[in-house]
């Protein structure tokens, strides 16, 4: 109910400024609607009527944009008369034949050619014997004091 109250309170309010602004405007001046009235008129008069949008107005020049490219239309006219068919309307066969007919015909890949007198062969590659290090151990003159273990109980 308060939200009710507090809102009728400032609608009221709100008109009793508003009236009080136009008592306060028609004292200070005493001529004011008729003046702004005769603005009124003589602007409605004297508005020129320009065809320009307020583009062409405000910017000297202005070109508007065109919203598709030029040669967007053309290329789709010989794109589609040169296909001569919608790829949905194609069955299944017509287009395997299609892509069978533009595959370019490779030749038969060449060998490479071995290097030196090398033979192919299936046998396995020599290698060499790994060469093992033995391990490195710490010196152990004297015991190292490790803070970050935890200590025994």
């Amino acid at each position: 109910m308060k939200p009710y109250i507090l809102l009728i309170t400032l609608l009221f309010s709100g008109f009793g400024v508003t009236k009080a602004q136009q008592r306060t405007r028609d004292k200070l001046f005493p001529s004011f609607q008729q003046d702004f009235s005769a603005l009124q008129q003589k602007e409605s008069k004297d508005a020129p009527k320009d065809h320009r949008t307020t583009r062409e107005q405000l910017f000297t020049d202005y070109h508007p944009q065109h919203t598709t490219r030029q040669g967007s239309a053309t290329r789709l006219k010989t794109n589609s008369a040169s296909a001569g068919k919608n790829p949905s309307d194609v069955t299944a066969e017509e287009s395997t034949k299609a892509l069978k007919a533009r595959q370019v015909n490779l030749p038969a890949p060449a060998t490479p050619p071995t290097q030196g007198n090398e033979s192919e062969s299936s046998r396995a590659l020599k290698t060499a014997a790994p060469v093992v290090t033995p391990k490195a151990t710490a010196p152990t003159a004297a015991p190292v004091n490790k803070s970050f273990e935890r200590k025994k109980q």
